[in-house]
């Protein structure tokens, strides 16, 4: 008869920490699906975002072919660099109860791997945006001069904030009235996310119709100030090659189980005029 035993129960560690790693990365990162997010293509080390430059629209005659107007466009070239942190676990630790001792480890390497992924973009924000308004203490005043601004700017839709939890308590409280905020923790926030990834992580509500979202991860500008972002999709994008995961090795020799949590990812502000940092 068969029995399943220590040694037969090592081909489980890696596809259980892997699992709740990758799980827990997706329930905790923010800012992936808010922005242009890419997965690079096959054999690829960098790749170029375009954006096509304006082009002037003039009176045509009856008749006559009009001249070739020359279109150009610029671009910033994106390269994925490795991130991620190396754990050694105790194989001691981990045979007391192999399948209620495996899951936090990959939970927690999951989390850090998301929120380290939201901290690499949002430091994109301080100083990089094309718009930056000093606000003090979070209000709706500061919230509408940046969505004028977006507007006033041509940036196409859909906007979003993502805000400091202080800062959006402030402007919570400053709005008030509870109506202008939707249902926090809808599935889908209209505008973002896609079919397999909707932009509901940290989403807590749509003042004036702008999808808005919370992350301890928004830059500290001192003094209790964070960098408060206010943006189109468009103006910040991501590329990577590999996704968060978690590389599960049985290291003999310590009696351990090496785990490498690890990505790949580059982030750039690709339309600084269609970013309004906030400061408050």
């Amino acid at each position: 008869m068969s029995i399943s035993n220590s040694t037969t129960l090592n081909d489980l560690v890696g596809q259980v920490v892997s699992e709740q790693a990758i799980s827990a990365a997706i329930d905790t990162r923010v800012m992936r699906p808010l922005i242009n997010s890419t997965q690079m293509p096959l054999g690829a080390g960098s790749m170029v975002v375009p954006r096509f430059q304006d082009v002037a629209v003039a009176s045509l005659t009856e008749g006559v072919a009009p001249n070739s107007t020359a279109w150009s466009t610029d671009g910033t070239t994106l390269t994925p660099v490795e991130r991620g942190v190396f754990v050694q676990i105790s194989k001691r630790v981990l045979f007391a109860d192999p399948f209620t001792d495996l899951a936090p480890y990959g939970d927690q390497l999951g989390r850090q791997l998301g929120e380290d992924e939201d901290a690499q973009i949002l430091a994109l924000v301080s100083g990089n945006m094309g718009t930056q308004i000093i606000a003090g203490a979070m209000n709706k005043d500061a919230l509408l001069s940046g969505i004028a601004s977006l507007e006033a700017s041509g940036a196409p839709g859909p906007y979003f904030g993502v805000f400091h939890p202080s800062a959006w308590a402030e402007l919570r409280s400053d709005i008030g009235d509870a109506s202008v905020f939707a249902t926090p923790g809808k599935d889908v926030v209209e505008g973002l996310g896609d079919s397999t990834t909707t932009a509901a992580n940290g989403y807590v509500g749509s003042p004036y119709g702008i999808p808005c979202y919370i992350t301890n991860q928004v830059v500290a500008h001192g003094n209790g100030d964070h960098a408060n972002l206010l943006a189109s999709k468009q103006a910040v994008s991501h590329a990577f090659i590999q996704d968060l995961t978690v590389d599960v090795d049985d290291n003999v020799t310590a009696r351990a189980f090496d785990l490498m949590a690890w990505y790949s990812a580059h982030q750039a502000v690709t339309a600084a005029d269609w970013g309004v940092e906030i400061v408050a």
